[in-house]
């Protein structure tokens, strides 16, 4: 069937994102962005209410939150293609799981 407002007849860009498929990922993608924020959070919140905190060791946490932070910062900004995203996912998962100890 040929559309009137695509006078050349080309297929659609198959890149071109679908704003309900490519939301689902998204959102996976910033659960497991938030889920490891949340361990660095609790993590930062104990050692700072350790008796004798160590100073190496929060900063280290506070690193690696602040990049978990840019990192969900990108995917709330929606500019990242879908590869980039389920990247970031798959990641967040396995970091996660690391973190665990699982």
């Amino acid at each position: 069937m040929h559309d009137a407002a695509d006078p050349e007849g080309t297929p659609p860009d198959s890149t071109s994102a679908d704003p309900g498929r490519s939301r689902v990922p998204t959102a996976e993608a910033l659960e497991a962005v938030n889920r490891v924020i949340g361990w660095y959070n609790a993590r930062i919140l104990d050692e700072g209410r350790a008796g004798a905190p160590n100073a190496e060791q929060l900063e280290r946490f506070r690193a690696e939150r602040q990049a978990c932070l840019a990192d969900r910062q990108e995917l709330e900004l929606e500019l990242s293609p879908p590869a980039r995203i389920a990247a970031i996912a798959a990641a967040y998962e396995t970091r996660l799981r690391e973190l665990s100890g699982g």
